[in-house]
């Protein structure tokens, strides 16, 4: 009765679109008709301009940065059971630090999981520390978050369909760490201007950021395949077009 509800809906419009490409498919398999289908991608203000990019304390790219909500679909527990993988194999050489809030709308065994983590976490020596709660952030402080880290982890155990932080990361030259699903893969070139694992997966986000920290030239690699991404304009000027086509 939903779907019906819903497609009925739909079948009075002239256009539709959406700012990845992969969901067209999962749009036509649905029943949408794929001559109304385009695809527009998000563009956003620049938060990077004016901003100079830091460079680490040393030579080694080993700070890790994850930017969003500590909600299930997000994924930040999976780097947690990375880091606890890492830890249990001896291999210590990174830093990653959690930048979000809204632990409160995740599951009660993710937040039981990831707070558990937590205290275990901020109990240790600070030399000891891996993990680094800053929570959550505004948009004019990302810029100074950005600058802490060399890697950027966007570890999503569900179809993201587009990654608005992949283009905050690539505003600030940051390569991204993804899973290999929906609009991040579909946006990352794996070993050309990020690293894809596989979802759900945290021995190979571990095996992931093990290779990110002691692969030398990796960072710099694909940090020089970043394409800038596409700025609010672009945006308008797709949608723009699709309106124009819809109304001729």
């Amino acid at each position: 009765m939903r779907e019906m509800w819903v497609k009925r809906h739909l079948s009075v419009m002239d256009a539709y679109t959406t700012p990845s490409r992969f969901m067209i498919e999962h749009y036509v398999r649905w029943g949408l008709d794929r001559d109304k289908i385009t695809h527009v991608t998000n563009g956003q203000r620049d938060y990077s301009l004016g901003q100079s990019i830091i460079e680490p304390r040393d030579s080694k790219r080993n700070r890790f940065g994850f930017f969003g909500q500590m909600v299930d679909n997000k994924g930040v527990w999976l780097i947690l059971r990375a880091v606890q993988i890492l830890r249990g194999e001896g291999f210590t050489d990174f830093t990653i630090e959690i930048n979000g809030d809204n632990l409160k709308y995740a599951s009660d065994a993710r937040r039981k999981e990831i707070e558990n983590f937590r205290r275990e976490e901020e109990n240790l020596d600070a030399s000891d520390r891996l993990v680094w709660f800053n929570g959550s952030y505004h948009v004019d402080q990302l810029s100074q978050r950005m600058a802490g880290v060399d890697w950027c982890i966007v570890p999503s155990v569900w179809w993201e369909i587009f990654g608005l932080v992949i283009s905050e990361a690539w505003m600030f030259k940051k390569p991204v760490i993804a899973s290999n699903v929906g609009g991040p893969a579909e946006r990352i070139t794996d070993g050309v201007d990020g690293l894809l694992f596989q979802v759900a997966d945290p021995r190979s986000l571990a095996s992931t950021i093990r290779r990110a920290s002691t692969e030398e030239g990796l960072w710099d690699e694909l940090v020089a395949g970043i394409t800038p991404p596409a700025s609010r304009q672009i945006m308008v000027d797709g949608y723009m077009a699709v309106y124009g086509e819809a109304v001729a």
